[in-house]
């Protein structure tokens, strides 16, 4: 297995130990110098070293015609602190923001008015499930019949079982367009609210 090279937060690492180990101010060719010793090829260090400038992890001023760095370990921690601050506070407002989501869908769903055609839809499953029951237990009792009224028979049972079927994977799509909107719903409350059977399955 080949070696793994050093990743991109690796080689800051490095970097920023070098300016902390040594505690003095640097030009770009010395960092370079320093760099490569610490495993950081030379080519990398003047990108590596910028990413810390943009961070304010490491100083720099300009004296005469070079450009000088340096880094105190002090103002690093204080900028990670604060960092993890700003990552606690992000954390804490999007935990907000969900709790708050999740409440508002709530009461929407539970002040929501009862819909005539909902209602209509459920009265109309329930219906055919008990005819789909009721078929089944007359299929049995059928097969002793002849086999031209039994298989008029089946025909009807296949395009009952058609129809619930039907209803019952609108049913589902539904809720998992619910569901995959309001994160914070679960299937249950959704088949409580809108009084759908837990066991609901196709036939």
């Amino acid at each position: 297995m080949g070696k793994k090279g050093v990743t991109f937060d690796e080689k800051r690492e490095r970097m920023l130990k070098i300016f902390y180990d040594k505690k003095e101010v640097f030009n770009l060719k010395e960092l370079e110098t320093l760099g490569g010793k610490a495993g950081v090829i030379s080519m990398s260090v003047k990108e590596v070293v910028q990413s810390l400038l943009d961070d304010n992890m490491v100083e720099q001023d300009k004296i005469g015609a070079g450009n000088f760095m340096w880094a105190l370990p002090s103002k690093g921690r204080q900028i990670r602190m604060k960092k993890l601050d700003e990552l606690k506070n992000s954390i804490q407002e999007i935990k907000t923001q969900k709790k708050t989501l999740t409440q508002q869908i709530n009461n929407q769903l539970k002040d929501k008015p009862e819909s005539s055609e909902r209602l209509e839809k459920m009265q109309e499953l329930r219906s055919l499930i008990s005819q789909i029951q009721e078929g089944q237990k007359r299929k049995e009792v059928l097969k002793s019949c002849s086999k031209g009224f039994y298989d008029e028979c089946c025909l009807k049972y296949t395009g009952l079982r058609d129809s619930i079927n039907q209803i019952t994977d609108n049913i589902f799509m539904a809720k998992s367009f619910l569901l995959s909107r309001n994160p914070g719903l679960s299937s249950s409350e959704i088949n409580k609210h809108f009084n759908i059977p837990e066991d609901l399955d196709n036939i």
